[in-house]
């Protein structure tokens, strides 16, 4: 439990960021009815929170500042968000017509 409590806050914040954006996405795929407009958003945050958290390398000679590597993280968050809304706008919305 110790090793837990010494753990850095960027850390902490890390874990408590992935909770949360994990927590959008399953929400909004499963439990309530109208919020599957959260799971775009919230698979969007869990990939630029990942793709942050990955850059983080301590044994590298010149780490990334945390500036960079967020504006990489949640830039292309931020890009899969548009591909994902793409994807629902296009594809999904003309299934839907075809549908009926």
């Amino acid at each position: 439990m110790d090793k837990f409590l010494k753990l850095s806050l960027l850390t902490k914040a890390n874990a408590i960021a992935i909770f949360v954006f994990g927590a959008i996405a399953l929400l909004g795929h499963s439990f309530m009815k109208h919020a599957y407009v959260l799971s775009k958003y919230g698979v969007a945050l869990l990939v630029a929170q990942a793709l942050t958290t990955a850059l983080n390398d301590p044994e590298s000679e010149t780490p990334l500042p945390l500036w960079l590597r967020a504006a990489v993280g949640y830039g292309v968050g931020i890009l899969f968000w548009i591909g994902l809304f793409a994807i629902d706008f296009f594809v999904t919305s003309h299934l839907i017509y075809q549908v009926k």
